[in-house]
């Protein structure tokens, strides 16, 4: 687990890191990558969407939701990690919503409000660093979790380099 812990405290600082710098496409690719790995950590075997799906709804989801669904956010991944785009096959065939971002000291109920003013089509809205902070919860909860979960600690254990759980969540701010 201690590789697991560190491999994830460097991912979330490249994210801070991102995020200070006005790196809107890198942060997001690092997010939504993270919560992949999660996914696979977590459920393994399930295919792709089934997992990350289930990871959002049931760690970063737990307590609050986005304006977002799992399927909206699945489609965001595929969107910026296969594209750069915000739209993906799923957005293209109705199957889910375009995820549009507010960062940095934007409004997140501005932008809502910018969508339904001037848009036909509906938007997903969600502020981005409300999106890391349910990621950086989400993994807290799965910490409480792995324990239970030998086969989440063997593939964690497998994949990752030496922090420990308490230090993570210190660095998460818990």
């Amino acid at each position: 687990m201690e590789k697991f812990c560190k491999s994830y405290f460097e991912v979330f600082s490249a994210i801070e890191l991102c995020l200070d710098e006005k790196l809107l496409m890198p942060s997001l690719s690092l997010i939504y990558t993270s919560i992949d790995s999660l996914a696979w950590i977590t459920y393994g075997d399930l295919p792709v969407r089934e997992r990350y799906e289930k990871w959002i709804n049931n760690y970063m989801y737990r307590d609050h939701h986005l304006g977002a669904t799992a399927s909206d956010l699945y489609a965001a991944r595929c969107a910026i990690l296969h594209t750069l785009t915000p739209d993906s096959s799923l957005s293209d065939n109705n199957k889910a919503r375009v995820v549009m971002y507010a960062w940095g000291d934007s409004d997140v109920n501005s932008l809502k409000k910018g969508i339904e003013r001037f848009s036909e089509k509906e938007y997903a809205a969600l502020h981005v660093d409300e999106l890391f902070s349910l990621l950086k919860q989400g993994v807290l909860y799965l910490m409480d979790d792995i324990p239970d979960c030998i086969y989440a600690q063997e593939r964690a254990n497998m994949h990752f380099s030496s922090l420990t759980t308490n230090e993570l969540k210190v660095a998460l701010g818990e």
